[in-house]
């Protein structure tokens, strides 16, 4: 935990420092500038947890959960669980992400070394989505949760009305055994191969009758999407 003394002199400082180009981008200055910088920095540059955007990105996504479904909690009072399931994963999904991550242009401040090959759309369109979420989890542990949910309303949930939710198989399936008031499936990760930059997971579902399905995708909710599509399509709900 930073120190009160040590945040009111990196205020300070934040204060007679120019705001980088991404931060005019985002709308928001950092206090800790250190926190940007590891945001942006990939594992094939520095392994070291503590130094790359990996952990960021983990509490990254989970913030964007929180704010993404208080905010749907209030506007859509009469929806039940299943819909407001459905809504948050259109939202959140990682494809919608890295959409709204491409206009901003996040790939072009993420430093990695030359085993990463941001020329290829795929290597780079992912790579938008993971820094959406690592960006969400910096500004979420230097100005809190306010400052979290600004970044969040501005950059993604204003942009609502081109999320779609029509592959949203997950979102589908456990609405659907909610209805039958069964229990909901169970996603566990089976397997993961592949390089950093272009990891390949295989997810498990399996649903209240003890059948499982697999889904293969290059990120778990990829992964949960197709596994979940594989049980809608091979069972008779």
């Amino acid at each position: 935990m930073i120190s009160f003394f040590t945040r009111l002199n990196f205020f300070f400082l934040s204060l007679i420092t120019k705001p980088t180009e991404l931060e005019q981008k985002v709308k928001y200055t950092f206090i800790d500038k250190s926190l940007l910088e590891v945001s942006l920095t990939h594992k094939s540059l520095k392994p070291n947890p503590k130094k790359n955007y990996e952990r960021f990105e983990f509490l990254g996504d989970a913030v964007l959960d929180y704010v993404v479904s208080e905010w749907l909690f209030h506007k859509y009072g009469k929806d039940d669980e299943g819909k407001l399931t459905k809504k948050r994963s259109a939202l959140v999904k990682k494809q919608f992400l890295a959409k709204m991550a491409t206009k901003l242009n996040l790939v072009k401040y993420v430093k990695t070394n030359n085993s990463l090959d941001l020329k290829n759309q795929k290597v780079a369109y992912n790579l938008n989505g993971n820094i959406f979420e690592s960006l969400v989890g910096a500004i979420f542990l230097d100005g809190g949760i306010k400052s979290a949910e600004k970044f969040i309303y501005k950059f993604l949930i204003m942009h609502e009305n081109k999320a779609t939710a029509d592959d949203n198989y997950k979102g589908k399936l456990i609405e659907i055994y909610q209805e039958k008031g069964l229990e909901p499936p169970l996603f566990r990760v089976k397997n993961v191969e592949g390089p950093d930059h272009d990891k390949i997971f295989t997810i498990e579902a399996v649903v209240s009758d003890d059948k499982m399905f697999l889904g293969i995708g290059r990120s778990k909710k990829e992964a949960e999407q197709k596994a979940s599509k594989n049980a809608l399509e091979s069972t008779k709900l």
